[in-house]
């Protein structure tokens, strides 16, 4: 607050990050309704809960960084419940703290993870998450039917993967169509 508009592009910050985070939720939600979850978006909807994942770690890592006494015990009572995860736990709890307390440690680790590693991640989570987008194109509604009268996911399917969902004979059962009973052809 001692810099020149600080306060402004501190509350331009803490109001931007509470808006990310109900917006990412409310995307999953529609994501969720439309069912754009399902085939041939698994792995779209998997990257898509790591970006809500690291967009929740940025808000618990940044929570800590003004370092006032509401930061430093939500921070203990984020650390001491990550600490009680069963095999992980207490490890994570202790990487985390950077030792048995909370100290200026905590506070370089959570600066890194906030600044560096979890932007980063987010990056490229989102750069591979818009990549399958354009691959796979946008979910219709599930109310919603083309001009044939196909349905969404039939249309998708038969659009990004036309070999799939057309029938093909085998040579097995072409060749068993032309054969005798009897082993004469």
């Amino acid at each position: 607050d001692h810099l020149t508009m600080g306060w402004l592009v501190r509350g331009m910050h803490k109001w931007g990050a509470s808006v990310f985070i109900i917006l990412m939720f409310l995307h999953m939600g529609r994501v969720f309704l439309f069912g754009a979850y399902k085939y041939l978006r698994e792995l779209n909807w998997i990257i898509g809960v790591l970006i809500l994942v690291s967009g929740m770690m940025e808000g618990f890592t940044g929570y800590l960084l003004p370092w006032d006494q509401t930061a430093y015990w939500a921070s203990v009572v984020g650390i001491n419940l990550n600490g009680t995860a069963p095999f992980l736990g207490p490890w994570l709890a202790q990487f985390l703290r950077g030792g048995q307390e909370i100290s200026g440690e905590t506070l370089t680790r959570f600066y890194s993870l906030h600044m560096l590693l979890i932007p980063g991640a987010i990056i490229g989570l989102i750069t591979l998450h818009l990549y399958l987008v354009i691959r796979l194109g946008v979910t219709s509604p599930p109310w919603s039917k083309d001009a044939a009268g196909m349905e969404p996911e039939e249309e998708e399917a038969a659009r990004l993967r036309p070999g799939l969902t057309r029938p093909v004979p085998r040579p097995s059962g072409a060749s068993a169509m032309q054969a005798e009973p009897g082993g004469r052809e």
